[in-house]
């Protein structure tokens, strides 16, 4: 039987990727990803450098009930973040309000609602949290971070 437990992502217009620290998603792989062979680091807030250390596929469903796949890249990041330029890029228009905000899918017309919460804008999902084992995942290149 799938379990879920709920996530809050960061939705963020200054990031210029979807990120996550793979010990807030243990249950999922971590494999290489293009950022990670190339020895990428982002740039924190206090201008430290933070590696890239591969990706995540991680499966959620939204609290309007659509399932959605999201690859996060992985890094020690305080909180998930979601990059409103990746957003983009697939499509999607996001639109901030004092107290919130709505991410439009410009193909399905579907929306997504986020809220404003202490300060930062945050999309609550629910993230399964019994993923499915597939034999891509164990291929080469797949480790359990944790």
């Amino acid at each position: 039987k799938k379990k879920w437990r709920c996530a809050e992502l960061l939705v963020d217009s200054g990031a210029v990727d979807n990120v996550s620290d793979p010990k807030l998603f243990p249950e999922y792989f971590v494999r290489q990803s293009e950022g990670s062979k190339r020895g990428m680091q982002y740039l924190a807030a206090n201008n430290g450098r933070i590696p890239n250390q591969g990706e995540q596929h991680l499966c959620c469903l939204r609290q309007e009930g659509n399932a959605f796949k999201i690859r996060m890249q992985s890094a020690a990041v305080p909180r998930p973040i979601l990059s409103v330029m990746r957003l983009a890029e697939y499509g999607k228009e996001v639109t901030f309000r004092e107290d919130g905000g709505t991410i439009c899918d410009g193909k399905t017309g579907r929306t997504t609602d986020f809220q404003k919460k202490h300060g930062v804008y945050v999309l609550k999902a629910w993230l399964l949290a019994t993923p499915e084992v597939s034999e891509s995942q164990s291929e080469a290149g797949f480790t359990r971070q944790g």
